[in-house]
């Protein structure tokens, strides 16, 4: 296989008319014309140079017309090569694979892009549908599977959105509407404790030492003064009460509380 300097402009020109999109971009006889003005030109054919060009990927001029579905360039270069070389020769181009690490030859690319029009061409030409590439698959295969990708895309979008429930605070427990009613239901039908008049309930044991803080009182206050008769009662009976203590003690104790 020939070597050519790929970075020279005159290569770059003739990538850029294979993979023109339209015959208003490029023709096939206007890339074929450039290959007559590269070194190899002023003495071999255009078609032998065609067969033998390779950019870095081994991408022939076949696969940058795949890539873009130019039918008729593929068309026509197969043809011009057709003229000069063996159907051997040609039937070897078309199923050239490339470097990369698919393996693919024109035809798996102009599956993969779904270009119809290229992928006739190219079967028209001598590109074998059933050939494997590096990840073992075939023309056929890849747009098997792009016309799948194609359906599930098509139900994703005719899919209506899934609602979206704002979910609990980070750690809580996550319960359904119909759970919640069921605890609360339960709640309702717990008895209360009944408590029979005169049932005598002890006092809560506070440690010796326990600090209760004083209440905060807003500035300005006013605490209205006892009633005289309380005042008097107090006064007569130091020992029945007003001091806030009784016989047993419990009142000093619930006012502590």
């Amino acid at each position: 296989m020939a070597s050519y300097d790929l970075e020279s402009e005159v290569y770059k020109e003739v990538y850029l008319l294979a993979s023109s999109g339209t015959r208003a971009q490029g023709s096939a006889a206007q890339l074929l014309d450039k290959l007559k003005l590269t070194p190899a030109g002023a003495t071999t054919s255009p078609a032998k140079i065609l067969v033998s060009l390779r950019d870095m990927f081994s991408w022939t001029c076949l696969h940058y017309a795949a890539v873009r579905g130019n039918e008729e360039m593929i068309s026509e270069l197969c043809g011009e090569v057709k003229k000069v070389l063996d159907d051997v020769t040609l039937n070897s181009w078309v199923n050239a694979m490339d470097t990369c690490a698919r393996g693919d030859t024109a035809l798996h690319v102009a599956a993969r892009e779904m270009h119809v029009g290229a992928c006739a061409a190219l079967r028209q030409h001598g590109g074998q549908p059933a050939k494997q590439n590096r990840e073992g698959q075939t023309a056929e295969e890849i747009v098997q599977a792009v016309v799948r990708k194609g359906q599930r895309t098509l139900q994703a979008m005719a899919s209506p959105p899934e609602p979206v429930h704002e979910g609990p605070s980070h750690g809580a427990a996550v319960s359904s509407p119909a759970a919640a009613g069921t605890v609360e239901s339960q709640k309702q039908q717990q008895p209360r404790p009944v408590i029979a008049h005169g049932t005598y309930l002890p006092p809560p044991v506070i440690a010796r030492g326990t600090y209760f803080p004083p209440p905060v009182i807003a500035r300005g206050t006013y605490f209205p003064p006892p009633p005289p008769a309380a005042r008097s009662s107090g006064a007569a009976n130091p020992g029945s009460g007003g001091d806030g203590d009784d016989n047993n003690g419990n009142d000093l104790l619930h006012a502590a509380v």
